[in-house]
């Protein structure tokens, strides 16, 4: 990434945390105390002690009810043990000589390297390091003591996230979130708890129930990569402060929002995993797409539950001509604000007796249109940040070019106008590069569209732009439009029940009537809590028309074909590739040989061919 010149954006400009060691942490009763003791010594006093504690650990087992301090201090034990554990790495890598990262700044995330507000988190010769955002720090140790090497690394407010050599995600805290009074100075303060050894045993933590169910969950989440094509992890805390519902009201954080993020193979689908819900509870949304249209995103990233993508629509107009474009969209989401957490009051309009009643509205993504300029290239690496308070506070940054300077593009979330920052040293994988419009829609070898999205009609009563994993969609009836909204019943679908429903929102212009003669059509006897099968069957809808697994494989082989061929075109392009391969041909008459980095370019090209022609084969 290189050592780069400071920035100040719109980012750094918004940054007013104010470290505070003195927040409030645990106080060491006499149980913690305890727990201390039987963790320290030598000798015979320490296999005394370790005998004891192992003799207040079975006691505890056998417990039915366990007493709640005795229960803190067994945890308060593991994490004195942790902590130890990660002391003796932290020497152990700088005894070892492991080196920090070259650069001093972050701009943007990548595999390697991530930031939150206060703080830079990189992986470097096998070691994750941290340094605070602040000038003259440092790069230290960050203790990772799984005894597998991280290849990826996420972080977003108090959240940091690592993926190992075994697709295995370990998740953890960081920071320790406050708020102080305004005439204090600052209203945000934080404790940075980036040394300890604090990655949590389970994803699952919802308290008694993970306890309860512990031995039928998995440890931690895992990816796979032929069914993912890129996760993330977005925490909406102190710093983000607050919500605002569909109708502007302010909904403040208690104990925080968690949410991990994984975009599916075949780039239209994002499924949401939250700490307190069983993993195996499947929830998805897709991205944009209507009965004309439809986006295929590249890459993700998150930022206090807003999603970001870069990627491809296509879209057929009414006389059936068919474009594609770049589009970055994004779309704030989680299960709090979908109305789907089952300890949160939701509506569908507002209560002015009752502030915290959330109101739902219509979920849309937001498309963010890019600069137009001749000589702006973009690439699919992109960066997503909190910036403050509220929905809005977000900034947007994406890596690329502008003529012949390397940098990248930026603006925050509710701005029309991208502004390009160049950064001597960055350096963008021209694989990564993303076509022009112009490119994408002169391509002699064109995929049709496969729009998942469709209207079904029955009388006058159309639902359009209908999937069924869509979160809102609506029924236009006469001079009517009802949203109807999806609503899933976490509990249900963890004891495994379907847990999906559906909402009509019947405005109050609509007479009794015509309120009657919708439920008539749609089949319904109710407004909440509904079902759409009669209806869609009545629009003949099949089975054989939903075959959503085959149909899912073949998009996912589409879109790795088509990037893959989108890789080798800019490979081909770069000047460097070219010189390699002229110069590996020269060699048997020049005397010379071509460079090690030359060679590494055309292997890649040679991988990206085989792997082209086997997708090709499968696919057939």
């Amino acid at each position: 990434m290189g050592t780069t010149p400071p920035f100040d954006g719109i980012y750094s400009q918004t940054y007013q945390g104010q470290y505070d060691d003195n927040l409030p942490s645990a106080k060491k009763g006499k149980i913690r105390k305890h727990v201390e003791w039987l963790n320290t010594g030598e000798g015979k006093a320490y296999k005394a002690k370790r005998a004891l504690a192992w003799i207040e650990r079975i006691i505890l087992d056998l417990t039915v009810v366990c007493l709640p301090s005795v229960k803190s201090a067994v945890a308060y034990r593991d994490r004195f043990r942790a902590r130890e554990l990660g002391k003796a790495y932290v020497e152990n890598v700088l005894k070892e000589g492991k080196k920090p990262p070259e650069y001093t700044q972050i701009y943007l995330t990548s595999d390697t390297a991530a930031m939150n507000h206060t703080t830079y988190y990189a992986i470097n010769d096998g070691v994750i390091w941290h340094k605070p955002i602040k000038e003259g720090s440092d790069w230290q140790p960050l203790p990772f003591t799984a005894g597998t090497q991280p290849i990826k690394i996420r972080v977003d407010g108090a959240n940091l996230c690592v993926e190992d050599d075994k697709g295995e995600i370990y998740y953890r805290k960081i920071l320790r979130e406050g708020k102080r009074e305004p005439e204090s100075g600052t209203t945000y303060v934080f404790r940075d708890k980036s040394e300890r050894n604090n990655f949590k045993k389970n994803w699952f933590t919802l308290p008694v129930v993970s306890e309860v169910i512990k031995p039928f969950t998995s440890a931690r989440l895992k990816r796979d990569p032929s069914k993912t094509i890129d996760w993330a992890i977005a925490h909406r805390g102190q710093f983000n402060h607050y919500i605002e519902d569909a109708v502007g009201q302010k909904h403040c954080v208690d104990v925080g929002v968690t949410t991990l993020y994984m975009l599916d193979a075949n780039g239209r689908d994002i499924r949401l995993y939250d700490p307190w819900k069983p993993e195996w509870v499947e929830v998805s949304v897709p991205t944009p797409e209507t009965s004309h249209s439809q986006y295929e995103a590249m890459k993700m990233e998150v930022a206090a539950s807003t999603v970001m993508t870069i990627g491809y629509n296509t879209a057929t107009d009414q006389a059936g001509k068919t474009t594609k474009s770049l589009q970055i969209n994004t779309l704030l989401i989680d299960i709090d604000g979908l109305g789907w957490n089952p300890g949160l009051h939701f509506d569908y309009k507002q209560d002015p007796n009752n502030k915290d009643v959330r109101v739902l509205g219509e979920v849309k993504w937001q498309t963010h249109a890019l600069p137009d300029q001749p000589g702006d290239r973009f690439s699919k690496q992109i960066t997503i940040l909190q910036t403050g308070e509220g929905n809005q506070a977000r900034e947007l940054r994406v890596a690329g070019m502008r003529n012949s300077e390397t940098g990248f593009f930026y603006k925050s979330l509710g701005s029309q106008e991208w502004q390009f920052k160049p950064v001597k040293g960055l350096q963008i994988d021209p694989s990564d590069l993303l076509a022009r419009e112009e490119e994408l829609n002169n391509k002699p070898d064109y995929r049709a569209p496969d729009y998942r999205a469709k209207d079904y009609t029955v009388d006058n009563v159309t639902l359009k732009d209908f999937t069924k994993d869509k979160v809102s969609s609506f029924i236009e009836f006469g001079n009517h439009k009802i949203m109807v909204y999806r609503k899933v019943n976490i509990i249900k679908k963890a004891i495994g029940k379907t847990g999906e429903k559906y909402d009509l929102v019947i405005p109050d212009t609509m007479s009794r009537d015509d309120v009657a003669a919708l439920k008539k059509t749609l089949g319904v006897t109710k407004e909440r809590g509904i079902k759409l099968d009669d209806f869609l069957r009545k629009a003949g809808v099949t089975v054989e028309e939903e075959n959503e697994a085959e149909n899912s494989e073949n998009s996912r082989l589409k879109i790795e074909i088509d990037e893959l061929k989108m890789q080798i075109k800019n490979l081909r392009e770069y000047p460097p590739y070219k010189q390699a391969v002229l110069n590996i041909a020269l060699e048997p008459f020049s005397g010379t040989s071509a460079s090690k980095d030359e060679r590494k370019l055309a292997a890649k090209m040679q991988s990206l061919e085989k792997t082209l022609r086997e997708k090709e084969k499968e696919l057939q």
